[in-house]
């Protein structure tokens, strides 16, 4: 009859195989071994910079590149949840990093921007997708309109 003791201790980083590491011993004096069990992340990584490709089946964010003015911090998915993106479900496996892919919307006009890729498509909902994508749209239009009103001013003046 055999007898499993175990521990498990979750990491984001190396761990030693030693009694030390795992605070414990489940089996003093017989000779053990570890098992690493890796776990999808669920998370968007970074595929390019505005105007470079980006490869993705999934969706892709186009947001804004850093975080502040003096550039000293980039963006993170986390990041752009909370400032804002333009979104584009990507089948295709590639996809510019551009505003034409995403419909002409600029989500932080005259900023440099970069893509994330969320291949397992966690992070919005495919209603919010369709939302958003709706609300860029609809800003379009309405840059489109403002445009369309300077210049019937110019041509009155």
């Amino acid at each position: 009859m055999r007898e499993w003791r175990t521990l498990w201790k979750v990491s984001d980083g190396w761990v030693q195989c030693s009694n030390a590491d795992f605070e414990s011993d489940p089996m003093p004096g017989v000779e053990k071994q570890c098992y690493c069990e890796v776990k999808d992340k669920v998370e968007a990584v970074r595929c390019a910079d505005e105007g470079d490709q980006c490869f993705c089946s999934g969706h892709v964010y186009f947001t804004k590149l850093y975080a502040q003015e003096d550039k000293s911090a980039k963006v993170t998915i986390n990041d752009a949840m909370e400032l804002g993106f333009a979104i584009y479900d990507n089948v295709f496996g590639q996809v510019s990093c551009s505003s034409d892919t995403f419909g002409g919307a600029d989500p932080f006009p005259g900023a440099e921007k970069q893509c994330f890729c969320d291949a397992k498509r966690h992070y919005t909902s495919q209603d919010d997708l369709k939302l958003i994508q709706s609300y860029w749209g609809d800003q379009g239009s309405l840059a489109m309109s403002e445009v369309e009103v300077r210049n019937l001013v110019a041509e009155v003046a």
